[in-house]
């Protein structure tokens, strides 16, 4: 199996490092425009492809919990401490009309950056899953 998926992913995500929290914080709304562009691009391309690699990397019996777990764990973060986390900033750390701004490109650079980190540690597990036999499920 190729490990396509994950570097596309990962590689995504390291794009989006500097245009996410810098368009959150431009203040001309063309500029932000512009650079939420290739940020919108890189996300979809990245999101359309965690299945995926999560899919090839468990037992075909097991591809359907996985993939409720992983829509589980995710759902709960955006949902829940992401808005909660950007309140929080907004209101204590960056107070005033304002605030709202820099407090979602801290989350989202604090978040990108963990995301490439813990795929970068990940990669040679990653890897030697997927390159393990397909008999070996």
């Amino acid at each position: 199996m190729s490990n396509a998926a994950l570097c596309v992913i990962f590689w995504a995500v390291i794009g989006q490092i500097p245009l996410m929290p810098l368009a959150f914080v431009v203040s001309d709304p063309r500029i932000s425009f512009a650079l939420f562009a290739p940020v919108m691009f890189l996300t979809s391309s990245s999101a359309s492809l965690q299945g995926t690699a999560l899919q090839l990397m468990v037992p075909a019996r097991m591809r359907g919990r996985i993939i409720a777990l992983y829509m589980l764990c995710i759902t709960l973060v955006r949902m829940g401490i992401g808005p909660l986390i950007i309140g929080v900033l907004s209101d204590r750390v960056f107070p005033g009309r304002t605030g709202l701004a820099p407090a979602m490109a801290v989350v989202a650079a604090i978040s990108l950056v963990i995301g490439a980190a813990l795929m970068f540690a990940s990669k040679s597990a990653a890897r030697a899953v997927l390159s393990a036999p397909a008999g070996c499920e």
